[in-house]
């Protein structure tokens, strides 16, 4: 909030009697004609809770896991199997800490960042967080677009009852506009749900999840070739992705693939036939607009880690362009 600043006046002296009353009133208008008011950020694309987030060509890259491994040595291990990553995937699992950027930000430098965090909605809407968050806004970089994520794939907490549909899209908000008053146009406001609740079997509806057009810059997806890492088979990309693009489509926002994987399939050993399903995902994601994928390189959950050379070299080719 800026100060008010207020000129000291000095009455002349005039040759006329002036009536008291009329002095004050000259002098409250004058006063007041110099108090510097704050006032509200003007409204532009800059200053609102979901800016535009324009994303170009498909940017390919994966998670990170740092576990031993510092942030610098985890973007390395990436970049050395896959070239340099366009985009990166990383978790805090509760509040960002304190020094999230000053750690992050060199090794995460000329990349699109997805980053989620997780804290519960209660305590989110009762404000409990909002000085560490704004912290993590206000530190954030801003030469490089930050697709940042409130709880990514909250569908299942809120099955198990942890927190409602309506909790969660509240604190959504209240972090958008958090992060607005900022006013920074690198701040994408980013929801993730899971690649399921696009599809008609769940018999969900990915709207309800949805903080509205308002608040979310980027919609996104975490469809799998079996998310239980028990793949037999090799899907078709229509039939994992298809219901996650036309959901993203439907939104009117740029969308992305947050996660994605696919264990090596039984008879597969060399990974030849991975490779050929790589190159059939990238294509099809592409084609279709995907402003981001990033492959889950992890062996939670079902081991969906590029190890064998033939998976590294496709997905490789997909992350150079």
């Amino acid at each position: 909030m800026h100060s008010l600043t207020i000129r000291h006046w000095k009455r002349p002296i005039r040759r006329r009697t002036v009536p008291a009353a009329a002095i004050s009133i000259g002098l409250l208008a004058s006063a007041l004609t110099a108090l510097t008011i704050p006032t509200a950020p003007a409204s532009s694309a800059a200053c609102t809770a979901a800016p535009t987030y324009t994303p170009g060509a498909t940017k390919f890259g994966s998670s990170l896991s740092t576990g031993s491994l510092t942030i610098t040595q985890a973007v390395a291990k990436q970049d050395a199997n896959f070239g340099r990553l366009k985009s990166v995937r990383i978790f805090d699992p509760g509040v960002p800490p304190t020094n999230a950027w000053s750690r992050r930000s060199a090794p995460l430098s000329g990349r699109t960042i997805v980053t989620s965090f997780r804290m519960s909605p209660q305590d989110v809407n009762a404000g409990r967080y909002d000085s560490a968050m704004r912290n993590f806004f206000s530190t954030a970089p801003k030469d490089r677009p930050i697709l940042w994520n409130y709880i990514h794939e909250p569908e299942p907490l809120i099955l198990r009852g942890q927190f409602t549909a309506a909790q969660y899209r509240t604190a959504f908000q209240r972090l958008s506009n958090l992060a607005a008053s900022l006013c920074r146009s690198n701040l994408f406001p980013t929801m993730v749900i899971t690649g399921w609740t696009t599809q008609p079997a769940s018999k969900r509806n990915w709207r309800d999840y949805y903080p509205g057009s308002a608040y979310t810059s980027v919609v996104a997806f975490d469809p799998y070739n079996d998310a239980h890492g028990d793949a037999t088979s090799y899907q078709s990309p229509a039939d994992i992705y298809g219901s996650s693009v036309a959901a993203g489509k439907a939104s009117g926002k740029p969308w992305g693939i947050a996660e994605t994987g696919s264990n090596r399939i039984p008879g597969d050993a060399a990974g030849t036939g991975r490779a050929a399903w790589l190159t059939k995902m990238g294509a099809y994601l592409k084609t279709n607009g995907a402003s981001f994928v990033t492959y889950f390189q992890s062996t939670t959950n079902g081991d969906f880690e590029l190890r064998d050379a033939p998976s590294i070299s496709a997905y490789r080719k997909l992350v150079s362009g």
